[in-house]
């Protein structure tokens, strides 16, 4: 059976672009075809690729993830008997370079699609496209991962903040009582005017269900009178304005957990249990829930993998390798 590959460049505003290679030939056989993810002019793409073909013909599509422009085009053309491989823009880049070094455009990487099919169709990995289950799911992974790295950013920030103006607070001030400290106390010069006796009080009744060791709040005096010595006035940081932005930042941070409380609660967890019942990805060491809900996100169904090497490559977890003569470079970082 004849085959002919459409190389698709995708535009997330702009008209999608065409161009279909004949495999045996190694020809194109149409010009470059502008269109828009609809059915009537997606349907004359593939007309352009069965056209002058006597007999049937087998139909692959390539095309890069560009934005979700690439879900719709891919969906119909897969509903069509098409083999659709979706595949990373880098790679269109590279092999780009080979053929037009100093060229870039939309024309040129639709033909480069349709080539990269040739060059090393065992690499390209079969898209099947992923039911609203799993859409949500992926959704809801990312944006789970989104608020984590909001609260990794967050704390990172206030850490430093905390370097700044206190020499830093971790091996200070217990865990349970930092927030404390930085909604109501972070100034310095009102930590030395408290005295030992007010700030005792004030943090036992503040969180009474703590313990009543406060053995720590007299390094922490000592170490207010240092940084009220150092900076000789609280005007030089600015601790008025710095505690109200600690304070923002906390409240965010706040909201980062609950959000993500929420997604796993009510999306995550219902979701990965409905596609993946049996749950054998958390027997394995070290894959909890959250990172098993991702897996099945993402990999979908294990089986559009060809090969255990194609599904190492997809994932990014294949060491990089360099090889001259008889030397081999080794420890090299993961791809």
């Amino acid at each position: 059976m004849k085959t002919r590959i459409i190389g698709i460049d995708l535009g997330v505003t702009a008209k999608h672009k065409a161009v279909v290679l004949d495999q045996a030939s190694n020809e194109f056989v149409s010009p470059i075809l502008s269109f828009q993810p609809y059915p009537a002019e997606v349907e004359r793409i593939l007309k352009a690729a069965r056209a002058g073909s006597s007999g049937d013909v087998a139909l692959v599509a390539v095309l890069e993830a560009t934005g979700m422009a690439w879900y719709a085009v891919g969906v119909y053309l897969q509903r069509q008997g098409v083999t659709v491989y979706r595949i990373n823009g880098q790679k269109t880049k590279q092999l780009r370079q080979v053929y037009w070094q100093h060229t870039g455009s939309d024309r040129i990487d639709a033909r480069v699609l349709a080539r990269l099919y040739q060059l090393e169709p065992e690499r390209l990995v079969h898209w099947q496209p992923a039911n609203g289950d799993q859409l949500a799911l992926q959704r809801a992974c990312r944006e789970y991962d989104r608020w984590r790295r909001l609260d990794v950013a967050i704390q990172n920030r206030i850490q430093a903040y905390d370097q700044w103006a206190w020499n830093g607070l971790q091996r200070l001030i217990p865990a349970t009582a930092l927030p404390w400290m930085r909604q109501h106390w972070y100034d310095p010069w009102q930590v030395s005017q408290a005295g030992l006796d007010h700030l005792q009080a004030a943090w036992q009744h503040a969180a009474p269900q703590e313990p009543a060791d406060t053995d720590w709040i007299a390094p922490w005096l000592s170490r207010a009178q240092q940084m009220t010595a150092l900076y000789g006035t609280p005007e030089m940081v600015g601790y008025t304005y710095l505690q109200a932005t600690i304070a923002r930042q906390l409240a965010l941070q706040a909201e980062a957990l609950e959000q993500r409380a929420r997604l796993r609660q009510e999306l995550i967890e219902p979701l990965y249990c409905r596609l993946h019942p049996d749950r054998h990805l958390e027997s394995i060491p070290g894959i909890a829930l959250a990172s098993a809900a991702t897996y099945i996100a993402f990999i979908q169904a294990i089986d559009r993998f060809d090969t255990v090497a194609a599904f190492r490559k997809w994932c990014g977890i294949i060491p990089a390798s360099h090889q001259s003569g008889e030397g081999e470079a080794k420890g090299l970082s993961l791809t």
